[in-house]
């Protein structure tokens, strides 16, 4: 039985062609086609994630990577708690692509996760980024980083169990911060008030 289960959006975004879709089939279905059609305007999918006995239910938003398209993400993005930036490493236009998404979201959204993803690394032979110039971009704009490959399976189990990991961690933090405000709270009203309190939730208190 889980000790808690919780909800959280990720949305997926990059350039048309760089695997977003594939990645999305092989983590939920456990699936993977060369012959894939592009997206329109975006699809969605429940991706649960298993964690220390905990379910996270990943809503993952897989976009469009299609110019005309590009208008419509922010109704996608809106209200998510991780973006993955998928390129595809043989593709340098898609990795400068991937840098303009996550400029864009960091301008437009309270987005705070974000993962670069190299996809298709099974194609190392002919790579056009590298894995350091990837690494060297993520470190200094603190963000995550992974190479995967949608054909073959690697990486991807691992990139959703680190994104659920992340979410977990991140709500847990966020719990423990409101317990510090609310803890802060009661002992200046105490002071105040010279009153007996019951602290009840992490939420709110009542004066008894």
């Amino acid at each position: 039985m889980d000790i808690y289960s919780l909800t959280s959006k990720v949305v997926i975004l990059g350039n048309t062609y760089v695997g977003k879709s594939c990645i999305v089939h092989r983590q939920s279905k456990n699936q993977f086609s060369i012959y894939s059609e592009p997206t329109i305007g975006a699809a969605y999918s429940n991706i649960p994630i298993n964690i220390n006995n905990n379910t996270v239910n990943l809503q993952v938003w897989d976009t469009a990577g299609q110019e005309r398209y590009k208008s419509l993400a922010p109704m996608y993005y809106r209200g998510a708690s991780v973006a993955l930036i998928v390129y595809d490493i043989t593709s340098r236009e898609s990795f400068e692509g991937a840098k303009s998404w996550i400029s864009e979201i960091k301008r437009t959204s309270n987005i705070n996760i974000f993962f670069l993803v190299g996809n298709k690394c099974d194609l190392y032979n002919t790579r056009t980024v590298t894995l350091q110039e990837a690494e060297s971009y993520s470190y200094t704009n603190n963000i995550y980083f992974i190479e995967t490959s949608a054909r073959s399976g690697y990486n991807i189990n691992n990139l959703f169990k680190i994104v659920a990991e992340k979410i977990s961690e991140n709500i847990d933090k966020d719990k423990k911060e409101n317990m510090k405000i609310d803890e802060f709270i009661l002992k200046d009203l105490k002071n105040k008030n010279n009153s007996k309190f019951t602290f009840c939730s992490i939420d709110f208190c009542s004066i008894i």
